[in-house]
């Protein structure tokens, strides 16, 4: 009877080992890399979805905004004055049965006003309302350029009607990297809305982010990239402690408490004898 209860102690130690042995953790990290999720918790993973509306002469007392997800209604809000024009869809999941939902948003129809969307799901959406009365046949259109690290003497920005390339133009310190382009038309001659976007040439040393505001504002960042102190060990560092040491001290009590129960064992078997 001693001795099946010693093999069975022993076979509880082995197994223990060898559970240990599929679940080492290394310099490599978890199972599961810092930056992705398990499957479970990639299924449960919301996000927050922030909107905002922008008047241009006059307000309404409200709009009414719709959420798409996949092109499916998902949610409704409506949004006032006393909301400061903001809202949030809040704890909206990111994936449904392993793809990623496109997120998109609509207003209703506004009588007078003109309504334009831009942003995306991650950065927030934005919703302007123009007053077709007073809309100007022609604008105005602002590129700022703001740096991140060492600033170059000059970057040209490229401006796009409709994707063609109608004109160039260069920021630098003279002109405070700002530049404002004046009577640009809305309409083409088939009444059609003109669609702008810029694009800006920088080196590989450079990272470049593009962001357009309400009403034709554009900002540039640049990033000098040999600005940034990235440590690639910090993640792995992470890694180690935020997933490696718990079950190592887990698995060392364990251990320990079978040693223990095993001496212990053994030595009353010696006194017996």
């Amino acid at each position: 009877m001693k001795v099946k209860k010693k093999r069975l102690i022993l076979i509880l130690c082995m197994i223990m080992l060898c559970s240990l042995s599929c679940y080492r953790v290394n310099a490599e990290g978890p199972k599961y890399p810092i930056n992705k999720v398990s499957p479970l918790k990639e299924r449960l993973k919301r996000e927050d979805i922030m909107v905002k509306v922008y008047w241009m002469d006059q307000d309404l007392e409200k709009v009414n905004v719709t959420l798409y997800a996949n092109k499916k209604v998902y949610r409704r809000a409506t949004i006032t004055e006393k909301d400061k024009w903001t809202h949030t869809f809040k704890k909206v999941p990111v994936k449904s049965h392993g793809k990623v939902i496109q997120y998109t948003i609509k207003q209703n129809r506004l009588k007078g006003y003109t309504t334009e969307i831009f942003g995306t799901a991650k950065k927030g959406f934005i919703i302007s309302n123009v007053e077709s009365s007073k809309l100007k046949e022609k604008t105005t259109i602002k590129i700022n350029l703001e740096w991140s690290g060492k600033r170059r003497d000059q970057v040209k920005v490229k401006l796009k009607a409709n994707k063609k390339v109608i004109k160039t133009i260069t920021l630098n310190s003279k002109n405070n990297y700002m530049a404002y382009i004046k009577d640009m038309p809305l309409f083409d001659q088939k009444k059609r809305k003109i669609n702008y976007a810029i694009t800006e040439d920088s080196p590989s040393s450079y990272t470049t982010f593009i962001k357009m505001g309400a009403h034709y504002c554009y900002t540039i960042t640049c990033v000098d990239n040999s600005a940034k102190n990235i440590d690639p060990l910090q993640h792995k560092e992470e890694s180690k402690i935020k997933y490696g040491w718990p079950l190592i001290i887990s698995a060392a009590i364990i251990l320990i408490v079978l040693i223990t129960t095993i001496a212990v064992q053994v030595h009353k078997d010696h006194k017996e004898e």
